[in-house]
């Protein structure tokens, strides 16, 4: 009987011990996956800008040389 209630004296006084430790892991695994979402919302934004960019430079090369064939 001593043996059972030392066991759960013991259980008590480590449990919230164990319950934030989980809570902590979580709250950390939470903070982590914002962040990598975070970071390819911004990647996605880079790859979107950069097509944006070749695109009109494409548009002004094409414009461009319209313009120097239309003129010759």
């Amino acid at each position: 009987m001593y043996i059972l209630l030392l066991s759960y004296s013991a259980y008590l006084c480590a449990s919230p011990t164990i319950i934030n430790k989980e809570t902590s892991n979580n709250q950390i695994l939470q903070s982590i996956s914002k962040e990598l979402t975070d970071a390819e919302i911004e990647t996605q934004s880079l790859i979107n800008k950069q097509q944006q960019t070749k695109a009109d430079d494409d548009s002004f090369e094409m414009y461009s040389n319209k313009v120097v064939n239309h003129n010759n």
